[in-house]
C-alpha cells in the first residue's frame, strides 16, 4: 500500500512558487464524497502551470523580434526642390562603393525614398529628376541595424529656350 503524500502531484516547488503559495489566501474546501477536505494538489500546481504559460507566452511572443534582427541597414529621406515642394517620381540610387552593385527606386508623392535590407558598406546616392540638376551624396556609411536618412534639395536647372526670329 502507497503512502499518500497528501495528494499533491507537483514534486518539486521553486522559491518563487513557495513564495506566491505563501502569500495566496488558504485553498478553497472542495465537495468530494460527501466530506469536505482540502485539494493540496489544485493549489499547489496551480502556480507551476501559471509560470510555465507565463514562458511559453514569452517565447512565442520574441520570436518575431529574434527574426526581425538582421545583417542590413536602411536608407531613406526626402527629395525636396529650394521652396521646400516635395519632387515626386526623382530617381534615387544607392551603389556601394566597393562592390559596384546598385538599387533604384522613386520617391513617392510626399518626396519620401526608402531602402530596406541594405546591405553594410559606403555608399554614393544619386539623385535625378528632369528639370532638376542631378545631386550626388558621396561616402554615406551604412550600419547594421540602424537608419541612414539623407534629405536633398534638388535646384532647378537653367533651361534654355531657343526661339525663331520672324
Amino acid at each position: 500500500m502507497r503512502k499518500s503524500t497528501g495528494g499533491s502531484r507537483c514534486a518539486l516547488l521553486t522559491a518563487l512558487q513557495l513564495y506566491r503559495l505563501a502569500a495566496e489566501s488558504p485553498p478553497e474546501l472542495v465537495k468530494t464524497g460527501g466530506k469536505d477536505r482540502k485539494n493540496p494538489a489544485r493549489w499547489k500546481c496551480y502556480p507551476l502551470f501559471l509560470g510555465l504559460a507565463l514562458a511559453l507566452a514569452l517565447t512565442l511572443g520574441a520570436a518575431p523580434a529574434w527574426s526581425q534582427s538582421s545583417a542590413t541597414g536602411t536608407v531613406s529621406g526626402d527629395v525636396t526642390d529650394s521652396q521646400k515642394a516635395a519632387i515626386r517620381g526623382a530617381a534615387v540610387m544607392p551603389m556601394d562603393r566597393t562592390t559596384n552593385i546598385s538599387a533604384k527606386t522613386t520617391s513617392n508623392e510626399a518626396g519620401h525614398y526608402l531602402f530596406l535590407n541594405v546591405v553594410p558598406g559606403n555608399y554614393t546616392l544619386t539623385f535625378t529628376q528632369p528639370g532638376f540638376a542631378v545631386q550626388r551624396v558621396d561616402n554615406q556609411p551604412v550600419q547594421v541595424g540602424r537608419q541612414l536618412t539623407i534629405n536633398v534639395i534638388h535646384a532647378k536647372t537653367v533651361e534654355e529656350s531657343i526661339g525663331e526670329d520672324i
